[in-house]
């Protein structure tokens, strides 16, 4: 078994004995409430996953939000908290999303502004690469800063629960702000 998975395996195992610690009591006064009481306890952590995947069918239409920013001129686009991306197909699905998004917010004189672990530099010329054969030319902005510790400690928990592995993160983000060239947009 990989190193991945069994680090997840022994934080359950270690839940688990804190469940049957807490519920010591009840263990002298065994009845049917308390067993339920103990499973219920064991199998929280195990909801976890099928929580997330019910929340993503049910908000599944749009990977990315995006927020207006206070000047009335920047776009915050943005990956949903909720997205997959575990896989490349999941990948790739969401690439293809945020091409369909773009070119209507780069049409509207937008300046999109976007961070994320996962805006590596391959990823910004591919996306690039796919504005421009769209027949978008645009000016790109790209810097890199470390990930906030806090917001990398989520993503690590949150992957951990959702996926029950311990997912490899870039602790850099990739900051890309995206805006169209003047005449570019008239093609088509």
């Amino acid at each position: 078994m990989k190193l991945q998975y069994r680090i997840p395996l022994a934080i359950y195992s270690v839940w688990c004995i804190i469940a049957i610690l807490l519920c010591e009591d009840g263990l002298y006064q065994m009845n049917i409430w308390t067993l339920v009481e103990i499973l219920g306890m064991i199998a929280l952590p195990l909801l976890v996953r099928p929580f997330f995947i019910l929340l993503r069918i049910i908000f599944r239409k749009n990977s990315f939000k995006t927020k207006d920013m206070s000047d009335n001129h920047t776009v915050c686009v943005f990956l949903s908290a909720l997205a997959d991306t575990s896989s490349k197909k999941a990948m790739k699905k969401h690439f293809k999303q945020l091409l369909e998004m773009l070119p209507s917010l780069l049409r509207q004189k937008k300046r999109i502004y976007m961070k994320s672990h996962l805006l590596t530099e391959a990823r910004t010329q591919k996306l690039i690469c796919s504005l421009r054969r769209k027949g978008l030319d645009v000016t790109v902005e790209r810097r890199e800063s470390a990930m906030n510790s806090v917001m990398f400690c989520i993503l690590i928990v949150n992957r951990i629960l959702s996926q029950w592995k311990v997912p490899h993160i870039n602790p850099r983000c990739g900051i890309v702000i995206l805006t169209l060239k003047n005449d570019s947009g008239n093609r088509e």
